[in-house]
């Protein structure tokens, strides 16, 4: 809710969901909000498990670990504002080179290369967190050297992300963290939400251009949250499309979207397409929207600053965030 979705093997690599929290309206999925969240649901976040399972239902042990790998684009982050800065001893290099939020992960030695094994042991971790993507031999070996691994298994954005910060938080012996920063990426996401009204909302796609390839991203995907918590209706999720579906030029003509979304770049391979220059979002009244950065195929927390990049060139609006918030009081306080 793991690297880059603009290529086709990044596209496979956000495949698969968790059904924690998640509930579900008009094909979108959204993050339960902590104020109207049951007791039970609240106890049972707050468990102090001494072992958990993993997505390949290996069990690992509880621990305040103290050098920790990361090689999940996911959890660099959710790691980064779980644990010290010292904690965490290697992550993914393609978040720290790709990623806007990049610098904060300091002295952090990056990894180019997951299934560098040897690279991995030399950081002497006591625990390696990974995706569905690591190879049973891969993490063998490093069991074999008494490191914990343990798999986050498939992200598709919001609801497997708010699963994930729990599941480290416990994890890690840091439920207290977790549950700050959990909170704090719904509030996030609802003071996004509420910027802005369903009447103000556009009819819109997510669409990536691969080669002669035409891929999209709806329900069931992290696009369907950034368009949602962007300010764009799902046209390709009304339409019964799911996940990130490969489109032919008739199908897209036939949707005909007023509002595209692409990344950086891409709207001269769309518009000057020979059919889908005539799509209305190529048009006078229509609009393509390129992201800024790559943020915006993150299905994890870089997801909040995706969507607010969304709303402000698609609305001319910028929701204040909880982050913000407390940046600017931390202000007033020193003034």
């Amino acid at each position: 809710m793991k690297a880059n979705l603009l290529n086709a093997v990044s596209v496979a690599t956000c495949l698969g969901l968790s059904s924690l929290g998640a509930t579900m309206a008009g094909g979108v999925w959204r993050a339960p909000s902590p104020e109207f969240e049951t007791e039970d649901a609240r106890s049972s976040a707050k468990s102090d498990l001494a072992v958990l399972t993993d997505a390949r239902g290996r069990q690992v042990d509880a621990s305040t670990y103290q050098r920790i790998v990361s090689l999940n684009t996911v959890a660099d982050h959710i790691l980064l504002a779980l644990v010290e800065p010292e904690r965490l001893v290697g992550v993914t290099q393609y978040t720290v080179e790709t990623n806007p939020l990049g610098y904060r992960f300091g002295q952090a030695t990056t990894l180019a290369q997951s299934k560098d094994v040897e690279a991995v042991l030399a950081l002497r971790p006591d625990l390696v967190v990974i995706s569905k993507f690591a190879g049973e031999d891969y993490m063998a070996r490093l069991r074999e050297r008494g490191v914990a691994v343990f798999d986050l298994g498939e992200m598709r954005g919001v609801v497997d992300t708010v699963g994930d910060i729990e599941v480290l938080g416990q994890l890690l012996k840091e439920p207290a963290r977790a549950e700050r920063l959990r909170n704090d990426y719904l509030r996030n996401l609802s003071a996004l939400e509420s910027a802005v009204s369903d009447r103000d909302r556009p009819r819109g796609i997510y669409l990536s251009v691969l080669g002669d390839s035409l891929f999209g991203g709806t329900v069931g995907s992290s696009y369907a949250d950034l368009l949602h918590y962007g300010g764009i209706r799902d046209l390709a999720a009304e339409r019964g499309f799911e996940g990130w579906p490969r489109y032919s030029p008739e199908q897209l003509l036939a949707l005909d979207p007023p509002v595209i979304v692409t990344g950086l770049g891409r709207r001269k391979a769309i518009c000057r397409h020979a059919l889908l220059g005539r799509l209305s979002a190529c048009g006078k009244e229509g609009r393509v929207v390129e992201m800024p950065n790559k943020n915006h195929s993150d299905p994890g927390l870089g997801l909040v600053h995706a969507a607010q990049d969304l709303q402000l060139q698609v609305h001319g609006i910028k929701p204040q965030l909880s982050h913000e918030i407390k940046r600017n009081e931390d202000a007033k306080t020193g003034e």
